[in-house]
């Protein structure tokens, strides 16, 4: 008598960390020589970028810059408007317990408030308050028992369960470098203010390989001889990238982000001023990740053979549900200190989500949206205004999910910004927010990783009892009766 013993090696992802902090970016900022005394700072615009990170033993160590740009009124005889950028550079350590140089890693940072003061007309001191949440993982092997072809000599249970696999987890970058048209008869004497956004991004995924797609939303705020003006420009983008690991079953995710930014003004043909030149790095972050099912025996025994068991317990996540949705933010925005008769400049807008909690059959997310707006009143004074609005909203689940052992990984994007004037000091805004949560549960389940049997080896049943009675109790199975 001969039993076969079916083993098969599985490939599972383990969570390494996940650790969520804020970094404090605390710069005082001198005025340089080129640039007139500050009366009074009209709005701080900042964005972050990581330019390198690094895993060593239980640590990841990040290094980058602040990027920010400062609008203020000048303290002379013109009260003319000025900016000044500067670029305050930050490096962090991030307690990442288990992690090693093989981990994969990914990593995720938001700008969720500034805050700013004067020291004197040359000196500036400007706050920022940077969110980071970093998350690392490792890919093992595992060799399980998946069946046998006696089942009378070696009974077992079986199960199925399907593993969420992080498959791996990419870095690209590539330049875009365009020429745009400023306003007609306007040219541009100096540029004071550029935002540059990613909208409808999308990827899709063709012959191992990735495609990813999009435009750049660039508004650019410039002075022509002492009026300020506001330049449009959408940049579509394509990039192909080669993933030789990419095959037709994985989940393909992109994150998008924008680094090294510059915009400078530029001669046209006609030998005025009057385009600009828009460089930047995008870059995106691809994560690949499968659901694979893994069939495994998680109990055996012999009633009549002595068997040997060798068995673990392996923590495996499961893609419970995928939601997005859209959020929709309505809010006004009080100017206390001028009305809006003249013109509104610029909206600038930027949400993030603060928790996120699952329910039997919702997600429910909390979030703020930073909005800022900049605009001229009826004497021709540039005025600023700041919010921080709260939201929440719930996205219905697909199927019930029992939230204890959930992680909800969520996204939000401003998806689009507009506004209206209601009254000569009021302005309503409106954002319109993108939002994507994967549902991830984690569960230790028990593996048998071999069995040694012996069919020489019998059971000795002589002094067994020829009656056995035995109680049930509440939450038996017949296996465990068994």
């Amino acid at each position: 008598m001969s039993v076969e013993i079916s083993r098969e090696t599985f490939n599972y992802t383990q969570e390494k960390c996940t650790a969520n902090i804020q970094y404090i970016s605390d710069c005082d900022i001198i005025v340089p020589d080129s640039k007139p005394d500050v009366l009074k700072i009209l709005e701080v615009s900042a964005y972050e970028q990581i330019n390198e990170k690094s895993i060593s033993r239980d640590y990841i160590t990040l290094s980058g810059i602040i990027n920010h740009n400062i609008l203020y009124i000048s303290d002379d005889d013109t009260n003319s408007l000025n900016h000044i950028e500067y670029a305050a550079p930050f490096s962090r350590q991030i307690p990442a317990g288990g992690a090693s140089d093989d981990s994969l890693c990914k990593i995720s940072s938001s700008i969720v408030h500034t805050e700013h003061s004067i020291h004197n007309s040359r000196k500036l001191n400007v706050k920022c308050a940077v969110n980071i949440s970093a998350s690392t993982y490792k890919n093992d092997d595992i060799c399980v028992v998946t069946a046998v072809d006696d089942l009378q000599s070696m009974p077992c249970k079986s199960k199925t369960v399907n593993a969420y696999n992080v498959c791996s987890i990419t870095e690209h970058t590539f330049h875009m470098d365009e020429m745009c048209q400023a306003l007609e008869h306007a040219p541009i004497s100096e540029i004071v203010k550029y935002r540059l956004t990613i909208n409808d991004s999308e990827v899709k995924t063709v012959a191992n390989k990735a495609v990813v797609k999009g435009d750049v939303s660039v508004r650019v705020l410039y002075l022509s001889d002492g009026v300020l003006n506001e330049a449009i420009s959408e940049l579509p983008f394509t990039q192909i990238i080669d993933m030789d690991s990419l095959n037709s079953d994985m989940n393909v995710n992109a994150e998008f982000c924008l680094k090294n930014i510059s915009v400078h003004e530029e001669l046209d043909t006609d030998a005025t001023m009057s385009q600009f030149n828009v460089q930047a790095d995008v870059g995106v972050i691809i994560t690949l990740s499968d659901e694979k099912p893994i069939q495994y025996i998680s109990d055996i025994y012999s009633p009549d053979f002595e068997i040997s068991v060798q068995s673990s317990d392996l923590c495996i996540y499961c893609l419970e549900d995928t939601v997005s949705s859209q959020c929709i933010v309505n809010d006004s925005l009080r100017l206390e200190n001028g009305d809006v008769r003249g013109k509104v400049y610029t909206l600038d807008a930027k949400a993030y989500a603060e928790e996120a909690n699952v329910s039997d059959n919702c997600v429910s997310i909390k979030g703020y949206v930073n909005a800022s707006i900049l605009y001229s009143s009826d004497s021709e004074e540039m005025l600023s205004v700041y919010k921080q609005i709260p939201f929440s909203c719930e996205l219905p689940l697909t199927q019930t999910i029992d939230g204890k052992n959930v992680k909800c990984i969520c996204d939000v994007d401003t998806e689009s910004s507009s506004y209206n004037i209601d009254s000569a000091n009021s302005v309503n805004i409106r954002e319109v927010l993108k939002i994507h949560c994967n549902l991830i549960s984690e569960n230790t389940v028990a593996v048998i990783n071999d069995i040694d049997f012996d069919v020489n080896k019998k059971i000795d049943k002589s002094n067994q009892a020829g009656i056995t009675v035995y109680f049930v109790q509440s939450g038996d199975s017949m296996w465990d009766i068994a």
